[in-house]
């Protein structure tokens, strides 16, 4: 139900604003390079955001006012702009990677480590949760290729690969997105 409109701008940090405002009323509500960002669907109140460079994420519980560092337990390296996401079926649900894929499940207080490096030099580039499965995730490489977990909320989940990767000349998966059916 919420109005509100969430933008990471790289070079012009992270961007808001409010669909009952005039169309050219965005703000910058962090700076820095603005990357992925996330709304708690149960209020917008409750939002996430990133800089450059992995783990640099942010959880604001109350509007934008205050900000938390949510990068405990997090060591890994990834690409500039790393991708996160949020479990629309779970919002405490939070997952992201660098060379390993890693998973929050208390609004990212603290994170673990949820898979190996599967491809060396191979970087996650892009998340999907699947609506109303929460079990069921897809992580993008930086090298084409594409795993999914389909009992992701175990301790230990276990990662296929459905693809056998693109051409390297196709270059990274950039973005995931799953049928609500």
């Amino acid at each position: 139900n919420s109005e509100m409109f969430l933008g990471g701008a790289q070079d012009n940090g992270t961007n808001r604003t409010d669909t009952r405002a005039d169309p050219n009323s965005w703000f910058e509500e962090f700076g820095g390079d603005g990357g992925y960002v996330a709304i708690d669907p149960r209020t917008d109140l409750i939002f996430y955001l990133e800089t450059q460079n992995f783990g640099n994420m942010r959880r604001t519980d109350d509007g934008g006012a205050t900000f938390t560092d949510i990068d405990n337990g997090l060591s890994d390296s990834g690409l500039f702009i790393t991708p996160f996401a949020i479990d629309p079926t779970n919002p405490d649900t939070l997952w992201t990677g660098g060379q390993a894929i890693w998973r929050t499940t208390n609004r990212g207080d603290s994170w673990s480590q949820k898979g190996p490096n599967f491809f060396g030099p191979g970087s996650v580039s892009a998340i999907a949760v699947a609506p109303g499965d929460s079990n069921t995730v897809y992580v993008g490489y930086s090298d084409g290729y594409v795993a999914v977990s389909r009992n992701a909320t175990n301790t230990n989940p276990t990662w296929n690969f459905p693809s056998a990767g693109l051409p390297s000349e196709a270059g990274s998966i950039s973005s995931l997105a799953v049928d609500p059916d």
